[in-house]
């Protein structure tokens, strides 16, 4: 396990940018889709923070992730788990959408498009 200076950077940029997102802007667009987009982002980034030569597992963990969250706001369990947290609620979200599962994959192929861009890591996978 290393430490990625790059990916810590960027968690930190997207981090704030999220942050942003939930206190200023009210536009329902980029609230609730472009900051699902970004979520993943961060939570990849985290992730190749310590785990800098495993690029695309960070990628899947991530989506996988954020598909399960969406998953157990579908069976309504968070509605219960965050009622009387609100900072919780802000994280996990409380109602199912399928466009946020939208959000997420498009986050996760950014993330990897950008990736290959950087890295020109056409061929291999980590």
């Amino acid at each position: 396990m290393r430490f990625n200076p790059t990916s810590f950077y960027l968690f930190i940029l997207l981090l704030v940018l999220e942050v942003i997102i939930a206190l200023f802007v009210t536009h329902p667009f980029i609230r609730g889709f472009v900051g699902d987009v970004l979520v993943v982002m961060l939570m990849i980034c985290a992730l190749h923070t310590f785990l800098p030569n495993r690029c695309y597992p960070c990628i899947g963990v991530a989506w996988i992730f954020a598909v399960a969250v969406e998953c157990v706001q579908y069976t309504g369990i968070t509605q219960h788990l965050t009622s009387d947290h609100k900072l919780l609620r802000i994280i996990l979200g409380n109602t199912f959408d399928v466009f946020d599962l939208l959000a997420y994959s498009l986050g996760a192929v950014v993330s990897l498009v950008l990736y290959k861009h950087v890295t020109h890591d056409y061929t291999q996978l980590h």
